[in-house]
């Protein structure tokens, strides 16, 4: 099976997957749907209003290819708002052949990231800084480097909701290559008319460095009740990069559910990537205060 496998064009593109099954119900790249989200790998913004917060996210890709990630936010008196969260990503076992044919063994391609994050308020913004390690091993090829995310939440109006994000991720440095990081400029939106049920998300991502082309996502959530919501989504980079052959079906469609309760909330989404493959996600979040 391909490494490259859900339109990733590089090694590395492991740090633009999202496991987080809501943000992955909204279109897979959201960083304005914060309320009881602490997944600051998305906006380091997300780190400041979810205290005491542990989630744990669980991704299927296609065949036995998976990514996953342990998040923990809190404050502190001396330290403020803090996250910290590790990110594993797993491409599978392969087979090695060397160049007579002959079977030399299985290995498994695998990626990790390390993640502390810090965020403050100042006035109507919340601002959030990630300071990531990460490392790739890619049968005989390695990889890490020290990675920057900045992000803020900006919420203009005390008494309505309308929310926007702005966030800058992996910039920094590749420490064994000169290979290019996805470093990219997000910009985004969420709002909820007054009258109802529903809030509408876009956010667009603009690749400064990368062989990706830029990206626009839209996701709608539905509010049926205080402790249900279901979420649609459409990623546009996924419609066009994941295309079969002479078909005209529109790919890149999400879905997902949420259930609130006292002291646990459980997401699940699906992502339809084409016709006859789909990913499915699982998150986990637990509130620590409510023990």
């Amino acid at each position: 099976m391909n490494i490259n496998v859900f339109g990733q064009k590089s090694l590395i593109n492991f740090l633009e997957t999202t496991e987080n099954s809501k943000i992955g119900a909204l279109g897979g790249n959201n960083i304005t749907s914060h309320k009881k989200n602490n997944y600051f790998l998305s906006n380091p913004a997300f780190s400041y209003q979810n205290k005491k917060i542990i989630s744990i996210n669980y991704l299927n890709y296609i065949s036995d290819i998976n990514s996953s990630s342990i998040l923990f936010t809190d404050s502190s008196s001396s330290f403020g708002n803090y996250g910290v969260g590790v990110k594993y990503f797993s491409h599978g076992k392969f087979k090695y052949y060397d160049q007579s044919g002959i079977y030399n063994g299985d290995f498994y391609p695998r990626e990790i990231l390390l993640s502390l994050s810090k965020s403050f308020r100042i006035n109507k913004f919340i601002i959030g800084s990630n300071i990531n390690y990460f490392y790739s091993k890619l049968f005989e090829e390695k990889k890490s480097g020290i990675l920057v995310d900045i992000g803020s939440i900006f919420t203009p109006f005390k008494h309505k909701e309308i929310v926007f994000g702005f966030v800058i991720k992996n910039f920094g440095l590749n420490f064994f290559n000169d290979e290019i990081i996805p470093f990219n400029i997000n910009i985004g939106n969420t709002f909820k008319p007054k009258y109802m049920p529903l809030k509408f998300s876009f956010t667009y991502r603009y690749y400064v460095k990368s062989i990706e082309n830029n990206n626009i996502t839209v996701g709608v959530e539905g509010i049926l009740s205080k402790f249900l919501s279901i979420q649609f989504g459409y990623n546009h980079l996924l419609n066009n990069n994941m295309k079969l052959p002479n078909s005209t079906k529109i790919n890149g469609i999400s879905y997902g559910i949420e259930l609130l309760l006292s002291r646990f909330m459980i997401n699940y989404s699906r992502v339809m990537i084409n016709s006859i493959s789909s990913t499915n996600a699982i998150s986990l979040s637990i509130n620590l205060k409510k023990f």
